[in-house]
């Protein structure tokens, strides 16, 4: 990591909310973790799936059940998002400014 903050998880947790659907590779992008952390939280969502008698989707799973492990709503991610966004817009508008 270069240590620079990053200001767009919400964006990039509403992006995967809005597809519906999660790969391995999309838990860790949502919850900011490592490869090994991720495919653990992945497999736990996919059993917990199966305790409630339901069928995974091959290679997939709701992204909806991953705001459990963030402690977030829907809203406050998509809310979250606009606020990332306005904030790398009013970074942009300050750096073309000062061009």
């Amino acid at each position: 990591m270069s240590g620079k903050l990053n200001t767009s998880i919400n964006i990039v947790r509403r992006k995967i909310l809005l597809n519906g659907l999660a790969t391995k590779s999309d838990v860790c992008k949502f919850l900011k973790c490592g490869t090994k952390k991720g495919y653990e939280i992945y497999r736990n969502i996919q059993k917990e799936v199966e305790q409630e008698g339901k069928i995974n989707i091959p290679d997939r799973i709701l992204a909806k059940r991953l705001l459990l492990y963030v402690g977030l709503t829907e809203q406050q991610v998509l809310k979250f998002a606009e606020l990332e966004e306005s904030i790398k817009k009013n970074d942009s508008a300050r750096t073309e400014s000062k061009v």
